[in-house]
């Protein structure tokens, strides 16, 4: 069985490469979303495996979309990217992220 995944983050370009980047690799992405918003209605309606999502979204921070996937689906996968090198920087503690979640520094393909 493939894996599914929402993918969430604010950049269109980065979420259209990574969502092509995991298809290529087998992982079946079920959902894209731009908004925290959007990716919690995805996850509450696709039901994924996991939710790879960019720890800089607007609007509720993907910290806080994170914790609340862990609190209605305690089973999902969540991975969380960010291409800042020191959390600390942009006032993010580690201690705020939910139990069980991988956070992977990404090099922007933006840039």
């Amino acid at each position: 069985m493939r894996t599914s995944v929402v993918l969430a983050d604010n950049n269109p370009f980065e979420l259209l490469a990574l969502g092509d980047a995991l298809r290529m690799h087998g992982v079946t992405v079920v959902g894209e979303a731009e908004s925290t918003e959007l990716a919690q209605s995805l996850v509450d309606k696709l039901h994924p495996d996991a939710a790879i999502v960019n720890i800089s979204l607007d609007g509720p921070s993907g910290i806080e979309l994170c914790n609340g996937l862990r609190k209605s689906k305690p089973d999902i996968g969540i991975v969380i990217i960010t291409d800042c090198p020191n959390l600390r920087l942009i006032g993010v503690d580690q201690k705020s992220f939910p139990v069980g979640a991988q956070v992977i520094l990404k090099k922007s393909v933006a840039n």
